[in-house]
């Protein structure tokens, strides 16, 4: 054997540097394996070889860059869906924590139906990670402008079954459990979270990416209370030469084109947006059928049928800047809709965000809303893994 685990386990134990705890932490995970195979000298090169790009990568804070399937530990489940769960994960050497997005291969079914569903659902996990990978490439080139404002794809890899996803965590919660826990927002924090939302798809659709599902349970926020945005199975390319018409969504979110399945672009984020603000502050979307059909919410948006009891209008509760800044994110013409002209750039001069320190804002000085809130949930997620 080339070393004695147990005598290098030992000497490690009176060792307290960051580099030994990691060491410790890594042989927690190895041990296995190494005693199996007798400490020979091919498996301890091929620890160490991996141990020392861990230690390059930590250095230079560039951990995310090297995980890979075997460096995560899976634990409790964040989230599931129709696609499949998202699980919280652990670095094995490091404190850092992941988002594991399991998405479920499609199965071919019988008749030609079921297969032409099983290929559009191939075709939309594919898309995903396109996206994905296209927004992280550009998250590295541009550096710290673009962290925090979307999740980021750290690897994937597939199986039989499924395509898995890795992400950083944001364990803060989602901005819809914010509404559902605290009810309806002051305006100062609105303020916060919107010019937050404005900068993401400011960047996303200067790539030519069109969200297509922005919603208050797709915005996720870390434990420090930034938001970010999540979910991109909607998501896809667009220009100005080739529209959308594909129906897709949440119903309540998408605006007049999408739901009349006209030719459509970018501009169908601002109109969500919209539809955001107004949940923010009245607890409600502005055209959802009270019953809770589908199709009439639809032909609510589509016709301008706004369903908010009128003591409860966001015009109500909201100041004029606020008010003024809704409606015309909630144009009916795309073309006359706000953040439509110019990569949504009109917005940032909205009288809305008069005051606001852009600067400060894309540097990270400004202090987020429930911040105590987002860490305390974080915590909760954290102590659950760990039991």
């Amino acid at each position: 054997a080339l070393l004695d685990l147990a005598e290098f386990g030992r000497a490690l134990g009176e060792m307290q540097t960051p580099t030994a705890q990691r060491w410790r932490k890594f042989l927690g995970v190895h041990f296995r394996k190494l005693q199996k195979e007798g400490g020979t000298a091919g498996v301890w090169l091929d620890a160490v070889a991996r141990f020392q790009v861990f230690q390059l990568r930590h250095a230079v804070g560039l951990v995310e860059d090297g995980v890979t399937k075997r460096d995560l530990q899976l634990g409790s489940p964040l989230g599931k869906g129709s696609f499949g769960v998202v699980l919280l994960a652990k670095h094995v050497l490091d404190d850092a924590w992941f988002a594991v997005k399991t998405i479920k291969k499609p199965r071919v079914e019988d008749g030609e139906q079921g297969g032409e569903r099983a290929a559009e659902m191939e075709r939309r996990m594919e898309l995903e990670r396109a996206v994905l990978h296209k927004l992280s490439h550009e998250s590295k080139v541009s550096g710290k402008r673009w962290s925090g404002l979307f999740v980021r794809l750290v690897c994937s890899w597939q199986d039989a079954d499924s395509l898995h996803l890795v992400m950083p965590a944001a364990l803060g919660g989602e901005l819809f459990e914010i509404l559902r826990d605290y009810g309806r927002m002051a305006e100062p924090s609105l303020r916060f979270y919107v010019a937050c939302l404005v900068q993401a798809l400011q960047q996303l659709h200067s790539l030519g990416i069109v969200y297509r599902d922005l919603k208050s349970s797709n915005i996720l926020l870390t434990d420090q209370g930034w938001p970010i945005l999540a979910d991109f199975g909607f998501a896809t390319f667009a220009t100005a030469d080739t529209p959308l018409y594909k129906l897709c969504g949440t119903p309540e979110f998408v605006a007049p084109e999408v739901a009349r399945q006209q030719g459509y672009g970018t501009a169908v984020d601002w109109w969500s947006l919209g539809v955001v603000m107004c949940q923010c502050l009245t607890m409600r979307t502005p055209f959802e059928d009270p019953a809770g059909d589908v199709h009439q919410t639809l032909h609510n948006i589509s016709s301008g049928h706004c369903t908010l009891p009128e003591k409860e209008h966001y015009s109500r509760i909201a100041s004029r800047e606020c008010t003024s800044m809704i409606e015309a994110l909630l144009q009916a013409d795309p073309a006359q809709r706000l953040g439509s002209h110019l990569l949504g750039h009109e917005v940032r001069v909205h009288p809305f965000f008069w005051g606001l320190a852009w600067d400060a804002l894309e540097r990270r000085e400004l202090k987020p809303p429930h911040l105590v809130q987002c860490a305390a949930r974080a915590q909760k997620h954290k102590a659950a893994w760990e039991a």
